[in-house]
């Protein structure tokens, strides 16, 4: 082979450790949004999850066999209460934590940013979260979905603009901002102008539909895998409801 032609190959060899990596992580908005909202909007889900649950939850400790002896002493301000608690409420975050990790969760997705915000609705998406507002955006509609879906799913609830209803809204939001710190960026109350503009623009309409449609989706598979896990692990979730239950003082 001509020493030319060697150099020249000798060249492309040293060059395509950069450049084959930098071509397979190639980005599109549509993947750019996907990578800003996968974990808020999980975490939304499993928020909601828990929040639809604590009802029943809480009717399966207070009726639990082992927790009749304590009589009265047995409520929601007992110290072991969350400690029985966390045995359904960690099957949950496990369960979430699985699925978020899933090839499934990522393909469904992906999908829903097609179907809701296609081309250059895409590229608007990903050009909002990425913009100095963005954090901001995303953590308010964050918030709106967890409030308004748990609401909106409460048979017993208040009416719409009863005193009871604005109390609810407000402890919701307080619930939402208290653990909200994990899955989502720090607020930034200097961009409370640019938040309100945005969610009054046309643009606000795909973002909000596809948290509707991807925090829906994931509702359903926690729900089913939720329904799976308390039968099968039924006879361990009892040893261990009576486990926490026997420290209660």
């Amino acid at each position: 082979m001509p020493r030319g032609s060697r150099a020249r190959l000798v060249s492309i060899g040293l060059m395509l450790p950069v450049l084959i990596p930098a071509f397979l992580s190639a980005e599109t908005p549509a993947t750019a949004v996907a990578a800003t909202v996968k974990k808020p909007m999980l975490f939304v889900a499993r928020l909601i999850t828990q929040e639809k649950l604590r009802p029943n939850i809480d009717e399966m400790l207070q009726n639990a066999p082992s927790a009749k002896a304590l009589g009265a002493k047995w409520n929601a301000s007992n110290p072991a209460w969350e400690k029985a608690r966390s045995v359904i409420t960690g099957r949950i975050d496990r369960i979430a934590d699985l699925y978020g990790d899933s090839a499934d969760y990522t393909a469904m997705l992906q999908s829903e940013i097609d179907r809701t915000a296609p081309g250059a609705q895409s590229a608007a998406m990903a050009k909002m979260l990425s913009s100095p507002a963005g954090p901001s955006i995303l953590r308010s509609q964050g918030m709106i979905q967890f409030v308004s879906t748990v609401m909106a799913d409460d048979p017993n609830g208040p009416k719409i603009g009863d005193p009871a209803w604005h109390d609810q809204m407000r402890a919701l939001g307080t619930r939402f901002k208290d653990r909200a710190g994990a899955a989502f960026p720090p607020d930034d109350p200097a961009r409370a102008s640019d938040v309100q503009q945005y969610f009054g623009s046309p643009d606000a309409a795909a973002f909000r539909n596809l948290w509707n449609g991807v925090v829906g989706k994931i509702g359903v598979k926690l729900d089913g895998a939720i329904n799976l896990v308390m039968f099968d692990d039924r006879e361990a979730i009892r040893r261990e409801l009576d486990a926490a239950i026997a420290t209660a003082k």
